[in-house]
């Protein structure tokens, strides 16, 4: 399947032009010594705080910059159990595979809490601490539920409730998905350019599996590029490369098992080190700054680094999270 395109973004102050990103190769090395981030004036920060809705948003349906709907990742409607689309049903083993799902679409900043009747109910804030509405996890009291997640954030596209189904109770007779945990699979990519002209070229790229189909699940696949890219010239504007809500979800998945993933990339082609840093599809625009964000998959890091003034060189991390498989 071949699926890209780019976002238009804007421009600001002396910014004459905006790149788009060539993406390609199998990844060898990656380091903070390699990719020229021992340069510290090039580090503009560590995150500290999120756009949560948008992380929210990620992790369940992707859209475009103009809030079209692409694909869902996780959840799908059911229409013999709701006729709402916007009512969408995941199946799980248990309860605590629940609270992972609901765990994973939270930002870093917000602060968890433990409860010992899983009830719980966040409010979501931009960047600069305006609210944005809440969610809240409590445990199903319908048969077969095992627990249901409603949704107050005005702003959200295109679902508003998630029910966690026991996986017995799913409608649909399941098909397990042609790869399983660690395995690879290569995919063909067409991708637009800038050289001085627009351009289109076709690469293959490794990917690993790094979580498998489930019900209302897709597979997510992660790969990563072999060549190290200046982001002030090659922008990470494609489908394949991951927001920083999907980032933070593969963060969260390769970190609790990162020998396995690590191993699994090796065994691909693909290096993956505790402390190395990817360029993901997060672009900040100032006045006269553009910073270029990047995450850290052993713990989850986010930080953005200036690419106005530097030129600071790293891989990218892609995904393929739209296939059903």
């Amino acid at each position: 399947m071949k699926k890209t395109y780019f976002n238009n973004m804007l421009i600001k102050g002396c910014m004459a032009f905006v790149y788009a990103v060539v993406l390609c190769g199998l990844s060898t090395s990656c380091s903070k010594d390699d990719d020229d981030s021992d340069d510290e004036s090039k580090h503009r920060r560590t995150a500290t705080t999120f756009d949560d809705l948008a992380f929210f948003q990620d992790t369940f349906i992707d859209v475009d910059s103009l809030g079209n709907f692409l694909h869902r990742n996780i959840g799908q409607p059911i229409a013999t159990l709701d006729q709402d689309t916007t009512h969408l049903f995941v199946g799980v083993k248990d309860i605590e595979e629940a609270l992972k799902y609901f765990d994973m679409s939270l930002a870093p900043d917000i602060e968890r809490r433990l409860s010992s009747t899983h009830n719980y109910i966040y409010t979501l804030s931009d960047v600069k601490g305006n609210e944005q509405g809440t969610v809240s996890f409590a445990p199903g009291t319908e048969d077969k539920h095992v627990a249901e997640m409603i949704i107050n954030l005005p702003d959200l596209k295109h679902f508003r409730r998630i029910t966690f189904l026991e996986n017995s109770a799913w409608p649909y007779q399941f098909k397990s998905g042609r790869y399983r945990l660690g395995d690879s699979r290569k995919e063909d990519i067409e991708v637009v350019y800038w050289d001085g002209w627009s351009r289109t070229a076709h690469y293959t790229q490794t990917f690993v599996c790094i979580r498998e189909k489930g019900n209302g699940v897709k597979p997510l696949y992660v790969g990563l590029t072999g060549d190290f890219w200046d982001a002030r010239d090659h922008r990470v504007q494609s489908d394949y490369c991951p927001k920083p809500g999907t980032a933070s979800q593969i963060a969260n998945i390769t970190k609790k098992d990162f020998d396995f993933f690590k191993a699994c990339f090796s065994a691909a082609g693909m290096s993956l080190d505790a402390g190395w840093l990817y360029w993901i599809n997060d672009i900040e625009l100032g006045i006269l700054t553009t910073d270029c964000g990047c995450i850290c998959l052993s713990d989850g890091t986010i930080d953005y680094w200036d690419i106005q003034w530097q030129t600071p060189k790293k891989r990218i991390v892609m995904k393929i999270d739209w296939e059903d498989d």
